[in-house]
C-alpha cells in the first residue's frame, strides 16, 4: 500500500475516533517529531521508520481538520544531499508553515535512511488500525 491509499484510511480511522481539534493534532505532530529528533540522534532505524510514519498519520489528520492538503507527488521531489539535521530543521519549518512539503521533507529523510515514506506510513497505519482507546478533550487515549 502507498500513500495514496493509506490516507483515506487514515481519515477514516480519525473520523472514528472523532479527533476533531486541529490545536491538539498539531501538538501530536510535534510530539512525534520529537521521537523522530531522538531517533536520528540515535541513529536508532526502526525507530525513525516509526516517527516518519507517526508523523505522518498526524499531519494526514490535521490536514483533514485545517483543510491542508499535504499530499506530495514523490516523482517531483529532487532529493537533497543534506545532512540529516538539516532535513530535520526543514520538516520543522515546513509543518510551521502548514506546507504540503512537510510530506515531502518526511519522504527526504525516508531516503536518508534508505526507507520510504511509504513503508513508513504503512508500519504507523499498521500499528494503530486495530488501536482501540477512547477520546478525551480532543486527544485520543490508547487502551
Amino acid at each position: 500500500m502507498n500513500y495514496k491509499e493509506i490516507k483515506p484510511l487514515v481519515i477514516e480511522w480519525a473520523s472514528e475516533k472523532n479527533l476533531t481539534d486541529s490545536g491538539k493534532q498539531y501538538i501530536k505532530v510535534f510530539e512525534e517529531v520529537g521521537e523522530l529528533a531522538g531517533a536520528i540522534l540515535k541513529n536508532d532505524l526502526p525507530e525513525i521508520k516509526d516517527a516518519i510514519g507517526d508523523i505522518c498519520v498526524t499531519l494526514i489528520i490535521h490536514g483533514v481538520q485545517t483543510n491542508t492538503c499535504y499530499d506530495i507527488k514523490v516523482s517531483d521531489i529532487i532529493y537533497q544531499d543534506m545532512t540529516p539535521s538539516s532535513l530535520f530543521a526543514h520538516l520543522v519549518d515546513e509543518i510551521n508553515n502548514t506546507s504540503n512539503y512537510a510530506i515531502s521533507q518526511l519522504n527526504e529523510i525516508a531516503h536518508k535512511y534508505n526507507t520510504t515514506l511509504d513503508e513508513c506510513l504503512l508500519l504507523a497505519w499498521n500499528v494503530i488500525k486495530n488501536r482501540t482507546g477512547k477520546t478525551v478533550n480532543g486527544t485520543f487515549i490508547k487502551d
